[in-house]
């Protein structure tokens, strides 16, 4: 026998890039699901001595459109089997930003 109890959840509605502002809803139409799944969701505690400060919770959430020119420089990107790498600087190949 299987006995249930009522919980009440929540669950993520929209992400909001904290760089540009824009707002991408979830469920909401295809474009903004495309997007919500490529955010970088950033979360981590600063350990002894780092410059984000001792202990300190730093949080950040970046669409795909604000992490690219952030990280383009220096990002190593290869395929899903990782036979064809790609190396920094090639990123407006893939995008398509050429």
């Amino acid at each position: 026998m299987i006995t249930y109890k009522k919980v009440k959840t929540s669950k993520p509605f929209a992400y909001t890039c904290d760089k540009c502002g824009k707002t991408y809803e979830i469920d909401g139409t295809f474009v903004d699901q495309m997007e919500a799944q490529e955010f970088l969701h950033i979360n981590f505690t600063g350990g002894y001595g780092s410059i984000f400060g001792d202990m300190n919770h730093v949080e950040a959430d970046i669409c795909q459109s604000c992490l690219k020119p952030l990280i383009e420089d220096f990002a190593r990107m290869s395929s899903k089997d990782y036979r064809d790498r790609i190396v920094p600087g090639d990123l407006d190949t893939i995008f398509g930003t050429e």
